[in-house]
């Protein structure tokens, strides 16, 4: 006579408290949409002085920026980023000119 099989994990239990496993966070499709801070409330506290976030993240690239040890690596960086803010800038700038429904001059 045959013994029925044994289970070899045990059966599956939900864990309780947030979705995820400790020290890792859940999955996006599992957390829960973050509180939006009012549209007006534009300063970011950081440091003890007033940052709008273009300031804080230009502290934060300046900071990564400088690990980079590679000079040639750093100033094919400035090009490139430059370049995409020169891009990002004709691309608002066209956008304006069909939001309002004029001509930009090229």
């Amino acid at each position: 006579m045959k013994r029925p099989a044994e289970p070899v994990a045990p059966p599956f239990i939900p864990p309780i408290g947030p979705p995820g496993l400790p020290g890792l966070p859940p999955p996006p499709f599992m957390m829960t949409s973050p509180v939006l801070a009012k549209p007006a409330d534009k300063r970011i506290r950081f440091n003890d002085e007033d940052s709008d976030e273009n300031e804080l993240f230009a502290k934060l690239l300046y900071k990564k920026l400088g690990t980079i040890t590679s000079r040639k690596r750093r100033e094919i960086l400035h090009v490139s980023i430059m370049e995409m803010v020169r891009q990002a800038q004709e691309e608002d700038e066209r956008e304006r000119g069909v939001e309002t429904g004029g001509m930009t001059s090229q």
